[in-house]
């Protein structure tokens, strides 16, 4: 083998072990970041986006097991939210099933962050 080549094959293969040692990004820090999408998102009153984003998030970082749980109560707020937000254009029967659903997602919440204080 001609000596050019045995350089190339010893470059190609630091390149390889290089890129394949490089470090990876933290799955909670990419969950955090999705966190805060999502809570400027519902700041916006971008219900569904937020909602996406939350969903995203469960999807794409399995590993980041505190942005997840947090996740959970920004999910209930974001329902809670929402709801209160339809409700407020809502009569009738509609208002009354929404009036439920605000007030299921009110105590869901209220659990959710309940929970999260004894888990840390």
């Amino acid at each position: 083998m001609p000596k050019y080549q045995s350089s190339i094959l010893k470059v190609a293969f630091a390149a390889l072990f290089l890129s394949a040692c490089a470090s990876k990004p933290d799955p909670e820090m990419e969950g955090q970041r999705m966190l805060d999408e999502a809570r400027r998102e519902l700041s916006q009153k971008n219900f569904a986006a937020a909602r996406d984003t939350i969903m995203m998030l469960r999807l794409r970082c399995p590993k980041a097991l505190y942005a997840r749980r947090q996740a959970l109560v920004l999910l209930d707020s974001i329902e809670l939210l929402g709801a209160a937000d339809s409700l407020s254009r809502a009569n009738g029967e509609e208002w009354e099933r929404l009036d439920v659903k605000h007030k299921f997602f009110q105590r869901k919440l209220q659990e959710d962050l309940l929970q999260n204080k004894f888990e840390k």
